[in-house]
């Protein structure tokens, strides 16, 4: 396989169809071609072996991947119903105690990050809009950026990957703290409108996959940040709820929400779909993109898909497909 977002593919396919053992034995082969990426395969590996009782292996899997260096925050194991076969062994308790002390350590040493790209030859006398994308659960400002067709998004916007201040593994960020992590993209984008004068602070617009969709939408209704559109990237709510008087508070303002969803996200499609309903129901502008084969995972075909979002919330005329295979 050419990168390893199609062997992530792979084995969520896999994982959702069931097939366990098959899933196992794809990502044993392949670990030794996808060295970067050692500590999400360990990861993988441990979960499917614990998903398939093998409980002595699965643990032996996880202390060598802390032998090597690698880890993964206590609350991801703890909430982690992969190793529910696990979860009570004194073994397992024992590896979220040395965990602990790795995330204790961690936390000293973490320091402001962020990507910034600037448009290919820009224009002096012109004024840039600006897009945000904060990144999935347990991911990173470079693994993130990756997904996306930069020298084509920069011929006419500045793009900026804040990266979260929690982290939660060996090379993964998360905003599971929701106050922390306004402030620090607060705080990221302030010193980026500092530094670039050319940039318009009345157009930018603001993105995010997984849980940054969820930590982006939250800043959006909010008005942490003066925002012209939100993009919703494969978003990931367990709950609405929380949401319902804030969307109540901004009715018949002009706010505009897109999404690109998977209909085989099972779970997080449903939550997605009732969401869209509950802005169309509050006489929002919308755009819900849906990828009938797709899973939890960027589609393929992304780039078409993000400038359709694009399109939509700058209002510019182009038709918006909503639908891909």
């Amino acid at each position: 396989m050419s990168n390893f977002k199609e062997v992530e593919e792979k084995v969520f396919s896999l994982y959702r169809d069931g097939k366990y053992e098959e899933a196992l034995q794809f990502v044993q082969k392949i670990k030794k071609n996808y060295l970067k990426y050692l500590s999400r395969l360990y990861y993988y590996e441990a979960c499917l072996l614990s998903v398939l009782n093998k409980k002595d292996e699965a643990i032996k899997i996880l202390n060598e991947a802390l032998n090597f260096g690698f880890w993964w925050s206590v609350n991801t194991l703890n909430n982690e119903k992969d190793f529910n076969s696990i979860r009570d062994s004194i073994e397992f308790k024992e590896i979220i105690e040395k965990i602990k002390k790795i995330e204790d350590k961690e936390k000293k040493l973490i320091k402001r990050e962020y990507l910034i790209f600037e448009p290919i030859e820009i224009d002096k006398n012109k004024n840039y809009p600006i897009l945000i994308f904060l990144h999935p659960r347990d991911s990173n400002v470079y693994d993130f950026s990756k997904y996306f067709d930069l020298d084509n998004l920069k011929k006419n916007y500045y793009l900026l990957f804040p990266q979260s201040p929690i982290k939660t593994s060996f090379d993964g960020y998360s905003w599971d703290d929701a106050e922390t992590s306004y402030k620090e993209i607060i705080e990221i984008l302030k010193e980026v409108l500092e530094k670039y004068k050319n940039i318009n602070n009345q157009e930018i617009v603001i993105s995010g996959a997984s849980q940054g969709a969820r930590i982006s939408l939250e800043i959006y209704l909010k008005k942490l940040i003066n925002l012209k559109g939100w993009i919703g990237i494969i978003p990931a709510f367990r709950d609405l709820n929380y949401l319902f008087p804030l969307l109540d508070s901004l009715k018949g303002e002009n706010l505009k929400f897109s999404f690109i969803v998977g209909k085989k996200d099972y779970y997080f499609y449903k939550i997605a779909y009732e969401l869209n309903n509950e802005l169309i129901k509050r006489e929002f502008k919308t755009l819900f993109i849906e990828n009938e084969n797709l899973g939890h995972s960027i589609p393929k075909n992304f780039e078409e898909q993000l400038f359709n979002c694009l399109n939509f919330i700058f209002g510019f005329p182009k038709f918006y497909k909503q639908n891909y295979y």
